[in-house]
């Protein structure tokens, strides 16, 4: 999971979140860690598709990360 800022700050992990959805922000793909999602009671709040681009350069950030 990646926290998400209302308000971008510049920093080089920052993916700003597309128009349409029910939130706004950017994602700070470098900040990312592990959660439970069953025991903490997550709520989805939207979805973006698999093929978008969004999702293809937070990913592609999460793994520059791991690397």
């Amino acid at each position: 999971m990646c926290p998400i800022a209302t308000q971008a700050k510049g920093y080089a992990f920052e993916v700003p979140i597309p128009g349409g959805l029910t939130f706004s922000g950017v994602v700070l793909t470098d900040q990312f860690k592990s959660l439970d999602v069953r025991r903490r009671n997550v709520e989805v709040v939207g979805n973006v598709s698999v093929e978008s681009d969004f999702l293809r350069v937070v990913l592609l950030n999460v793994r520059s990360v791991l690397a």
